[in-house]
């Protein structure tokens, strides 16, 4: 039995500099949202190439079209470096041959492999407009196709305009010799056909011995992309749309600000919108309390830990000016927390006159309070045990990517602290948080805390907008080990 091909396809994009309403795309979203489908495909399983279904851009013709296709590939070169790369040139695309270019992609056969070796070949046609429109596929392309009939693994042809269903609308969706080339394909032993085009997508179906399947696009909401599963000539497919389902009440509870030290191109505004765009029940803004207090040189070496002064007397303080602009934002929709820390002398890093204000409070460590350098293994996790719990007894909402510390200190977190740990977040009534952000959550112990009556805290712990309220990886790991649970009963609301 071969393994699975695993195949990414993301279909219109429709990149541009602006939005267009008229037609329900996010353009201005485009860079963005490859990068997140991107993403959350790596982390909920990966792929083994990637096919782009055309119309990356809303229109080639533009003189900044270049700009975006090289935003596109950088988030190509960031996320998936390694991965084979299929690119079908669109209507909406301009000239292919650069398309091409810019993608370091090409058209013609590909021949690729799973991960035991079997082969699977894709040919990739980039077929011509004319008005941006009307498409037609050239007669020597489909003669082409008939001398790949005999190449013994499967065949797959990509394009970007549907072939089947048959598509009646008054805009040509489909080539002008759809016929031709469906049974060109049924000819040539072709076994897939995949497209982008017709935003709407179309589930997989059968024609003639071929199987077909439309891509739904990426730029409306609820912003899908799908996964094609290659077992041989079996073929089964998945749409994943990146927008959160409604019925889960889903709450980002720990997304940064433009207030962090390690933010990138957050601010508390875009990321209320994206919570609002990718169908949240809403989003808590927190904020390391530490970075609030003292200098970015003396957080990063985690010296506000082992000397609390920096944080409790630092001339450096930014809390004034993070509460006079943060917290005026909070409403039904938005809460404004912090993150806190332990440190040396066993106390939260947070002043008397911003213990009552916060919510939630969201507890981390990323530094122990006591040097670790010289500690065994079982030092290490006793030190990790009484941390956790003097956070816990200070009144935390949240315990933040619980075990992460160990694998930022280059050691395995023990799976015999999985019970302990959530035993003391069911006995002070803390919610532990599934987090992705650097970082793997121990499915285990997930398991072990819903046992015990554990809520179940999502957060972002969003650095890059491409992060926030992004939990399709998530709400995966939380239908593994509660499946048939209703995931709002689940979940901590702040």
């Amino acid at each position: 039995m071969p393994d699975v091909f695993r195949l990414l396809l993301i279909a219109d994009i429709h990149s541009a500099t602006r939005d267009a309403p008229e037609a329900n795309r996010r353009c201005r979203l485009g860079r963005e949202l490859f990068r997140r489908a991107l993403d959350d495909a790596r982390l909920r399983g990966g792929f083994d190439a990637v096919a782009l279904l055309g119309d990356l851009l809303d229109d080639g013709t533009r003189d900044d079209a270049d700009e975006l296709l090289a935003g596109l590939r950088a988030e190509l070169d960031a996320a998936a470096p390694d991965a084979p790369l299929l690119v079908a040139p669109g209507n909406h695309d301009g000239d292919p041959e650069r398309l091409l270019r810019a993608l370091g992609a090409r058209a013609g056969l590909h021949e690729l492999a799973d991960r035991d070796g079997a082969a699977y070949r894709f040919v990739v046609f980039a077929d011509p407009y004319v008005e941006a429109k009307y498409c037609t596929r050239p007669g020597e392309a489909l003669a082409w196709t008939q001398t790949l009939r005999d190449g013994g693994a499967p065949l797959v042809a990509v394009q970007h305009n549907p072939l089947s269903p048959l598509i009646e609308a008054d805009y040509p969706y489909m080539h002008v010799n759809r016929d031709e080339i469906l049974l060109g394909y049924k000819r040539a032993g072709v076994n897939l056909s995949i497209s982008g085009h017709y935003h709407a997508g179309q589930a997989l179906n059968r024609v003639g011995g071929v199987q077909y399947f439309t891509a739904p696009a990426l730029c409306e909401p609820p912003f899908r992309y799908a996964m094609l599963f290659l077992r041989g000539r079996e073929v089964s497919a998945e749409v994943r749309p990146l927008v959160a389902p409604a019925a889960a009440d889903i709450w980002d509870c720990h997304a940064h600000t433009e207030f962090a030290y390690c933010a990138k191109d957050v601010t508390a505004d875009a990321v209320i919108e994206r919570a609002r765009a990718f169908g949240l029940a809403g989003v808590c803004l927190v904020e390391h309390a530490p970075q609030l207090y003292c200098a970015r040189e003396k957080f990063w070496d985690g010296r506000h830990v082992v000397e609390p002064a920096l944080w409790r007397q630092g001339a450096d303080a930014r809390m004034p000016r993070f509460r006079e602009a943060i917290p005026p934002k909070r409403g039904e929709f938005v809460r404004v927390g912090l993150e806190v820390e332990l440190d040396a002398d066993g106390a939260l890093t947070l002043r008397d006159e911003d213990r009552d204000w916060p919510h939630p409070l969201v507890g981390a460590i990323h530094w122990l309070p006591e040097d670790p350098s010289g500690m065994t293994e079982s030092q290490f996790a006793e030190c990790f045990l009484r941390t956790n719990e003097k956070l816990l007894a200070n009144g935390i909402d949240v315990l933040a990517h619980p075990f992460r510390v160990f694998a930022w200190q280059k050691r395995q977190a023990p799976a015999d602290l999985y019970v302990p740990v959530a035993e003391m977040l069911a006995a002070y009534g803390c919610a532990a948080e599934i987090n992705f952000h650097c970082n793997q959550p121990e499915e285990e112990f997930f398991a072990v805390c819903l046992e015990r009556g554990v809520k179940i805290s999502f957060g972002s712990d969003a650095h890059e907008l491409r992060e926030a309220a992004s939990f399709g990886p998530h709400l995966d790991l939380l239908h593994r080990i509660a499946p048939g649970r209703d995931v709002a009963d689940l979940l901590y609301h702040p």
